[in-house]
């Protein structure tokens, strides 16, 4: 059975708009956060290869924040909700990648 490849891009893509939510809206509401984390783009975007490389960096530590239990310090709603969509999506595209290996069997 091949891999559903349609869930899996949507599923990425929604990751994207999640993370770069989760970054804008850290950077408009928690400066001093968004700089620790290295002011994180939180996309990876289509750009060229060096400027991917110099955001991957700050968008893996967007990633280890989405993850952690740091947000829950920071007693905001919509920070919480973006994390959350951020994991949600993640975890969808992670399913859709895998299920196909244990149904198939």
């Amino acid at each position: 059975m091949p891999i559903p490849l349609i869930p899996i891009i949507v599923g990425l893509v929604a990751t994207e708009v999640a993370g770069w939510l989760l970054a804008r809206r850290l950077r408009l509401a928690f400066p001093s956060l968004w700089d620790e984390l290295g002011q994180p783009p939180g996309h990876w975007g289509i750009a060229t290869f060096a400027e991917n490389w110099n955001s991957l960096k700050p968008n893996v530590r967007l990633f280890v924040f989405a993850w952690g239990p740091r947000h829950r310090k920071l007693h905001d709603a919509r920070v919480t909700a973006f994390v959350w969509a951020f994991r949600l999506c993640l975890l969808s595209v992670i399913i859709g990648a895998v299920l196909p290996f244990f149904v198939s069997r």
